[in-house]
């Protein structure tokens, strides 16, 4: 994931140069406006969100998905000591993805599948499912540096996934 964050940083400093007058890197909100008042007057404090709080409700779904994925490869790498080498890289990635979106949240119903021999193919579909919703919500943010994250994560779960 190295290059992934590598990728990332770049898109955050190059965005955050990109003629905005602040060091923020939400992109100038839809139509061109800026959202400020003409000089002399009050601010408008009924301008539309920002680009991250415009992300915040997709950042925290994100994050929702990353730590359920991350419970689930837990829960069967725990229950399967013999795929434990397997499932730690992509157990690592999740857990690496969600420090990226603010760190693991709990959830529930993560419960290890019974069959040995059924593990990695149920896994490899929740990875694929987990890798086609990363690529939808990159496409969906607000912010550029958001959307880069976004798809780099979804590369980085296709990666482990093909290791499965």
């Amino acid at each position: 994931m190295g290059l992934g964050v590598a990728v990332v940083t770049a898109g955050c400093s190059v965005s955050t140069h990109q003629g905005t007058s602040d060091s923020s890197t939400a992109p100038t909100p839809r139509g061109g406006s800026t959202g400020g008042s003409p000089a002399g007057s009050a601010p408008d404090t009924t301008a539309p969100a920002a680009a991250p709080d415009a992300d915040s409700a997709l950042v925290a779904a994100v994050l929702d998905e990353v730590s359920a994925a991350h419970a689930l490869v837990k829960a069967d790498r725990r229950a399967h000591p013999s795929l434990a080498r397997r499932l730690r890289g992509l157990e690592r990635l999740h857990a690496s993805h969600a420090a990226e979106l603010g760190g693991l949240v709990a959830v529930s119903g993560a419960a290890a599948e019974k069959r040995r021999a059924r593990v990695l193919g149920r896994l490899a579909d929740a990875e694929a499912d987990l890798q086609r919703r990363l690529v939808d919500h990159s496409v969906a943010a607000e912010s550029g540096a958001l959307a880069l994250l976004l798809a780099a994560m979804a590369a980085g779960v296709a990666q482990e996934r093909d290791r499965l």
